[in-house]
């Protein structure tokens, strides 16, 4: 099956605890607040151009991504 709409999106289930997504791309970055158990959906350009990390957290914490590309 070909979801055209999907390509190259990648979902992160953030849980039990807050952290910080950051994003680098060339010279620039920024922060996203994550709360626990907030989902973040990147697609387009977000997905794949900007490199995406999670900032260390001092408190357990689960995240569960979900790939998809087209």
């Amino acid at each position: 099956m070909n979801y055209p709409a999907a390509k190259d999106v990648v979902v992160v289930l953030s849980l039990m605890s807050d952290a910080q997504m950051k994003f680098t791309h060339k010279s620039e970055s920024f922060v996203v607040e994550l709360k626990s158990r907030s989902l973040v959906v990147m697609k387009n350009e977000i997905s794949f151009k900007w490199k995406h990390s999670i900032l260390p957290v001092e408190n357990k914490r689960y995240s569960i991504v979900f790939r998809c590309s087209g």
